[in-house]
């Protein structure tokens, strides 16, 4: 008995020992760039000298298992009914993603318009079915929050989550976005906002608008997307009665803290991300992001405003005030009590998510193959990981590509083909092309193929190689010679400008 407690003894040192020698900071010694580092970590990954040194080494795993999150185990369904411009399009996104690479199942709406399931008609005629005796798994399409509907689609494991934003800059951002000046007849006035706020009930007389732009244009906006009925908006609104505009708007924010697991903010997105990843136990190689296209080219003007112009949009909008300051407090709440770290892994991710992004980010796509793939090691937050052309490609991935690809998958999952695919939508009048024509070795595969169109042709041909539709053999021929062109007209462009 005495011997075998001096050997517990000795293996608790010798792990002891182990531990503090294991790579867990947060910072660069996370992310090693494979160029000249592979050498320096040679001794440490014990490559042999015959080792091909083109491949990238594996990550740098730590030897215990990085803090488990509740319910110890990855959770798979999530819900998301996409709000209007408090940066939904990014979360899309990456739950996009997220369903790509774990092929799960998507609602996909039938003729793929990301709002054709906006504002109310989430019913099977509007949407693509699952798989034959599947269900659906992830939710992240336009449409406004229908507490009975949703858990008929919806395994009864899923997570609800939703993103809200100050209302003010909700509002300052719809406006320029869908062009209320121009609506409102103010799209001449110096400081149309001004205008528009010092009486907003002149201008925005009613709901019901959609499916392009919010049911509500400016009347607690965010709040009808979470399911605020737009006709309650007359009980709450300025000289209402106080009592009763009270009781509705508690309720209401009351409902939506039941039936919400986790309610982001916009002005603290990458810390809601962590909050999201903990509560889904994903990876943060889950979470990552490039801003979409509609976020990068939005132009939010400042502008000066009264408070007394101020307090009347608190007014106008009511409840969507009171239901930012709940979500605001509640957020902090959830941060505060969180442990393992929880400053110190979003700052890692901050970091970590602007150099992969300055990574991935390149003019020509073809160039991500030439450029040494960054290996990402593991630490107390979570797994290693290699950033490769592949992930930056689908990183990169444009929005509406990822929907066409989805739809794709879904095409092929209800044995669909170009002869019989009208039966779930109206039929392939999608875009106009945007990269070129679609490639031969993927029109012979593919059932929506003009709406590929909206994809580069990296993209599809990935997909039909990652699917198992095109061969390995074939898929690296066919990216060298799209390559091989995509370089030429770079040099042609160039040698034009000189």
């Amino acid at each position: 008995m005495g011997q075998r407690y001096k050997y517990s003894i000795l293996l608790f040192t010798v792990l002891c020992l182990l531990a503090g020698t294991l790579h867990v900071s947060y910072l660069k010694g996370d992310i090693v760039f494979l160029t000249e580092p592979l050498a320096r970590l040679k001794n440490v990954l014990q490559m042999s000298p015959s080792v091909d040194k083109s491949v990238p080494p594996p990550p740098l795993q730590a030897s215990f298992p990085w803090l488990q999150c509740k319910g110890g185990r990855e959770r798979k369904h999530i819900a998301y009914p996409k709000n209007h411009k408090v940066g939904g399009s990014t979360l899309f996104s990456i739950l996009s993603r997220y369903a790509y690479t774990k092929n799960l199942n998507v609602i996909i709406p039938r003729p793929f318009l990301l709002s054709r399931m906006y504002p109310y008609t989430l019913y099977p005629e509007y949407y693509m079915p699952p798989p034959h005796n599947q269900t659906f798994e992830i939710s992240m399409h336009h449409t406004v929050y229908n507490r009975t509907r949703f858990p008929q689609i919806m395994p009864k494991d899923t997570a609800y989550v939703t993103i809200v934003r100050k209302p003010l800059y909700h509002l300052i951002s719809a406006w320029n976005a869908y062009s209320y000046g121009k609506k409102f007849g103010l799209s001449k006035i110096k400081n149309p906002i001004a205008t528009f706020l010092a009486d907003p009930k002149k201008y925005d007389r009613d709901c019901g608008h959609g499916i392009h732009v919010p049911l509500c244009l400016t009347q607690n906006s965010i709040s009808v997307d979470l399911g605020f009925l737009p006709s309650d908006n007359e009980k709450v609104t300025l000289g209402s009665d106080p009592g009763r505009r009270e009781d509705i708007m508690k309720t209401f924010v009351r409902t939506v803290d039941q039936d919400f697991d986790l309610v982001m903010l916009t002005e603290y997105y990458d810390e809601s991300l962590v909050l999201l990843k903990r509560l889904m136990c994903w990876s943060v190689r889950d979470i990552l992001y490039i801003k979409a296209e509609n976020v990068r080219k939005a132009n939010v003007v400042e502008i000066e405003l009264s408070p007394e112009l101020k307090q009347n949009h608190k007014e106008w909008s009511y409840v969507d005030y009171a239901l930012y300051d709940h979500f605001n407090k509640a957020l902090w709440r959830r941060i505060n009590s969180s442990g393992n770290d929880y400053w110190g892994e979003v700052r890692y991710f901050k970091s970590l998510n602007i150099q992969i992004r300055n990574h991935c980010q390149v003019q020509d796509p073809c160039s991500l193959d030439r450029k040494p793939p960054l290996v990402v090691n593991s630490t107390r937050w979570g797994p290693g990981f290699v950033v490769d052309s592949d992930l930056c490609l689908l990183l990169r991935r444009d929005i509406y590509c990822r929907v066409y690809i989805q739809a794709e998958r879904v095409g092929k999952s209800l044995w669909l083909t170009k002869s019989n695919r009208s039966v779930y939508s109206r039929g392939d009048t999608g875009r106009k092309y945007r990269y070129g024509k679609i490639l031969p070795v993927v029109e012979q595969h593919c059932v929506y193929c003009t709406r590929l169109g909206q994809c580069e042709n990296l993209d599809t041909l990935g997909h039909f190689h990652r699917d198992g539709y095109i061969s390995e053999e074939v898929y690296q021929m066919t990216r060298e010679q799209l390559c091989k062109k995509q370089t030429k007209r770079g040099k042609r462009k160039r040698n034009t400008h000189k």
